[in-house]
């Protein structure tokens, strides 16, 4: 499924994650190939692998939300990332107002990959090893789903749709495709995607049972770092955004979500097949640097490999320039999606290619990246923003300043 808006805009952008509080926080991080992970040890190996972390306490500090004093942390998160686009896009959120400052009609489309692992797993406890059992009502108000979703209309005074999407380390650019449609058919005027997850024990386990997740000694980026946190993104139809005053940040030109025939498997048809959908989302644009959700797993080992077929015999250029930034951001599922596109975006408004990590050489023929942040070129308008995750789901986005 394929959308293209070429009038649907960002005004608004947030951010939440182990590189700090706010867009300020993470620009700087993504200049300089921060943060440096924590280690997290196994109970049962003893061994210390390396995840990213956020300053839950600090993010509170920042919403000063009464609804959210027993929420769950990615509830935090995903309020915080929110408000700041919303203020940054200049619709004050304090003000109920509504309608003047467009709070009746903007949706909010939260999407996740694993949602509040935390609460759940406390719940499930409290339910089995108390006796009697009788789980907090507390934790289990934050362990479905759409606890997020709730959290930002109630804590922001949202009153349009709101909705939550599960899925694969590309659920965020769904988000995206699904805030285009609603934008397109004129069902709304303004669209708030949120991307958000958060690390729980029971996450990290799983994917170091998979052996995907960096040792603490490990120097390279043969595997990946595990991250938490939440990005949001404030979507416009231009004509709305014009109205009120709002400065354009970047443009939608097409965003498309799909999954792939050969699933989750590894080999050689998989990466042609990657490379077929990226071209339906290019349609035509041959010198576009690209913004990678390649992780340092075999997932974005292919995902690259797709890419570089993309421009294979384009004569524009010798190499196509590509930033890898969960290189070094780590993989935050459903909130580094989200970041992906925020990184584009200020990629794009200040010239520059975000760099990749130290150590990291995955890259096929035809790609190029580089450890410190390089100017692109003046012909350099558009971005390709993609992620494919280890089901078989792509996305993808193409973002024009």
């Amino acid at each position: 499924m394929s959308v293209e808006q070429p009038d649907i805009v960002i005004t608004g952008m947030g951010a939440v994650g182990p590189t700090g509080i706010g867009i300020s926080d993470f620009k700087r991080a993504l200049w300089g190939c921060g943060p440096s992970p924590e280690a997290w040890v196994h109970p049962a190996t003893q061994r210390s692998y390396q995840v990213n972390r956020v300053d839950v306490d600090a993010c509170m500090d920042r919403v000063r939300s009464k609804t959210l004093r027993r929420a769950a942390s990615i509830s935090v998160f995903s309020v915080a990332a929110a408000q700041e686009a919303l203020r940054n896009a200049g619709i004050q959120v304090d003000d109920t107002a509504g309608n003047e400052q467009g709070i009746d009609s903007t949706a909010v489309i939260v999407a996740t990959s694993h949602a509040c692992l935390s609460f759940s797993r406390v719940f499930h406890q409290q339910s089995i090893l108390d006796q009697p059992p009788i789980p907090a009502p507390a934790t289990f108000a934050d362990s479905v789903y759409n606890a997020m979703g709730s959290h930002i209309s109630m804590s922001l005074g949202l009153k349009g749709r709101n909705m939550t999407l599960l899925g694969d380390w590309d659920v965020g650019i769904q988000a995206l495709q699904v805030a285009c449609e609603m934008l397109r058919t004129g069902e709304v005027e303004r669209a708030l995607i949120v991307g958000a997850d958060e690390l729980d024990e029971i996450l990290i386990d799983c994917f170091v049972s998979l052996r995907l997740v960096r040792e603490s000694e490990s120097q390279n980026c043969a595997k990946m770092i595990l991250s938490e946190g939440s990005g949001a993104i404030l979507l416009e139809t231009a004509q709305a955004a014009h109205r009120r005053g709002a400065d354009a940040i970047a443009r939608v030109r097409a965003v498309h979500t799909g999954s792939l025939p050969k699933g989750h498997k590894k080999n050689e048809n998989l990466s042609a097949d990657i490379s077929r959908f990226i071209s339906g989302v290019c349609n035509g644009v041959t010198t576009t640097p690209v913004m990678s959700g390649a992780n340092g797993s075999w997932v974005g080992e292919v995902e690259l490999e797709g890419i570089a077929k993309v421009f294979q015999g384009n004569g524009n250029f010798s190499k196509t320039p590509v930033s890898v930034p969960k290189t070094f951001l780590g993989e935050g599922f459903a909130a580094s999606s989200v970041w992906l596109l925020i990184a584009a975006v200020i990629a794009l408004c200040e010239r520059k290619l975000p760099p990749t990590a130290p150590g990291f050489n995955s890259l096929p023929e035809g790609l190029e990246c580089w450890a410190e942040p390089t100017p692109l070129g003046s012909e350099s308008t558009d971005f390709l923003v993609s992620s494919l995750g280890p089901r078989g789901f792509i996305s993808a986005a193409l973002l024009q300043r």
